[in-house]
């Protein structure tokens, strides 16, 4: 609970402050001595502000489209985009894919394989999708590889 009021609070002052950030291209690769924190996708290297994101790594049937970062620092990244969930109704291979806008934080940057990566990713906002109770909801998943 207290993680939750921690995030709304992050989201709501990320959000409301606007900042400058550097000039490194969407999904660009992250150098190993770079200072700024990177993401982990589910296949190739870690990469700044990428545009999409997978979180279902195994089967694809939970990602997120048209990140539009407005945060990303030593600590945080924070992005406004398109989250894509698949109801897998009767199974997920003839399932419907639904979607709505989301808020995404990364955050807990470690440092892991020598690259400072986030470790935590949560998602705002999925009251639209299915299995919601129709409440704004903040969930957080582990997202660093093992062996780190």
């Amino acid at each position: 609970m207290h993680r939750t009021r921690v995030l709304a609070a992050l989201l709501t002052v990320a959000i409301s402050t606007p900042i400058a950030v550097a000039a490194v291209g969407a999904g660009a690769s992250v150098p190993r001595a770079a200072t700024q924190p990177s993401i982990v996708p589910c296949v190739g290297h870690a990469v700044a502000r990428p545009a999409s994101f997978t979180l279902a790594c195994g089967d694809g049937n939970w990602y997120l489209t048209g990140l539009s970062w407005v945060r990303w620092s030593s600590s945080v990244g924070i992005a406004r985009g398109v989250d894509h969930l698949n109801d897998c109704t009767p199974y997920c291979a003839a399932g419907t894919f639904h979607t709505t806008s989301t808020v995404v934080v990364f955050s807990d940057p470690v440092t892991s394989r020598g690259v400072r990566v986030f470790s935590v990713v949560s998602v705002l906002d999925s009251s639209r999708l299915p299995g919601s109770s129709g409440a704004t909801t903040v969930e957080a998943w582990q997202i660093v590889p093992s062996g780190g």
